[in-house]
């Protein structure tokens, strides 16, 4: 009984971590701002460093020739200029933490069957 919880709680576990693991942030590779922004379209979720070097996370709502326009985490309005944008990161699909996660989960899912049908593990 006490294997069968813990195997559940670790399937929890990883269903909640699926959430962002089959993410990540890449680099718009562009060679100005200007063609950085050609890149990123409305509803995109991108993460921002400016000349600053502060980073802005936000999910875009407008893209101009000069600026960039979203919400960020927190739904405040934000507008950057692009001539004050140094690196743009957009959130796209990872293939292998997508296929680790799967086989991840896969595993988990034969070990709780096999638990389930009376085998024994010895770990």
């Amino acid at each position: 009984m006490m294997r069968r919880r813990r195997v559940e709680w670790v399937a929890v576990w990883l269903l909640v971590c699926a959430q962002s693991a089959c993410t990540s942030m890449f680099p718009i590779e562009a060679i100005d701002a200007a063609a950085m922004l050609e890149g990123v379209e409305a509803g995109d979720r991108v993460s921002v460093l400016d000349s600053h070097g502060a980073t802005t996370e936000l999910e875009v709502t407008a893209v101009g020739a000069d600026f960039i326009e979203g919400l960020a985490e927190n739904g405040v309005p934000v507008r950057i200029a692009a001539a004050e944008v140094r690196e743009i990161r957009e959130r796209r699909i990872a293939l292998g933490k997508t296929i680790a996660l799967g086989a991840g989960i896969g595993f988990l899912l034969f070990v709780q069957a096999t638990t389930a049908a009376g085998y024994e593990w010895s770990f």
